[in-house]
């Protein structure tokens, strides 16, 4: 499979490193303002099923800042903002993909768009370093909205096998991320938490249904 660099709509290539995952691409600037705000419109008008994530012990450890769409029987289904949101994800992943589309199409079919988490932080908020579930054609596609246009969110990567590997990514308000193969299945992932962060910021993420 084809190694793809954390990446952008300006400057499409980068090389990769013994300290960097690959299978990683992010492009910025997707989402317009206009829809991260109806983003934080639906999270604040609707009546969400918040609640906060487990450890493997079933203790809920953080306060109730998630909620699940699609992902079972009982989960509403995704909302149409954020399904149109999705959509521009997919379509801009496949305007800078060449060569790689066939390679990548499997990971981010509109199919994967039927089960979403929303994660919402207020500053200092975090989730610790973690690997998703086994899954078929395992990939995580993400996109951030931020309330204050001028702040940031950080997600980091972690070698499982070596610690002292860590690979950040700095998300910004409307941006998109994608990543699958050796970063979903060798690397741990985290969302580090700032005081600095101004605002809340909202994190929309799609996979494909686990394997049973």
């Amino acid at each position: 499979m084809p190694k793809l660099k954390q990446t952008s709509l300006v400057e499409t290539t980068a090389t990769t490193t013994s300290q960097s995952p690959a299978c990683v691409l992010y492009i910025p600037k997707v989402i317009s303002r206009d829809l991260s705000k109806r983003a934080f419109d639906y999270i604040d008008t609707a009546e969400l099923n918040w609640y906060g994530p487990r450890s493997r012990t079933g203790v809920v450890k953080q306060k109730k800042s998630r909620a699940s769409f699609g992902r079972h029987d009982f989960d509403p289904q995704v909302p149409d903002v954020f399904h149109e949101i999705g959509m521009r994800a997919v379509e801009a992943i496949q305007k800078i993909q060449g060569l790689h589309a066939d390679d990548l199409k499997k990971f981010y079919t509109e199919s994967i768009l039927n089960n979403m988490i929303l994660n919402l932080y207020d500053p200092g908020d975090s989730i610790a370093p973690h690997q998703d579930p086994p899954r078929q054609n395992p990939a995580v596609l993400g996109i951030t909205f931020c309330e204050n246009a001028d702040t940031s969110r950080t997600m980091r990567f972690t070698k499982v096998d070596d610690k002292s590997k860590k690979y950040p990514i700095i998300t910004h308000d409307g941006s998109v991320y994608l990543f699958w193969g050796d970063a979903y299945s060798h690397w741990k992932h985290e969302s580090m938490g700032s005081k600095r962060q101004k605002g809340r910021v909202l994190s929309a993420t799609f996979r494909a249904q686990r394997v049973v």
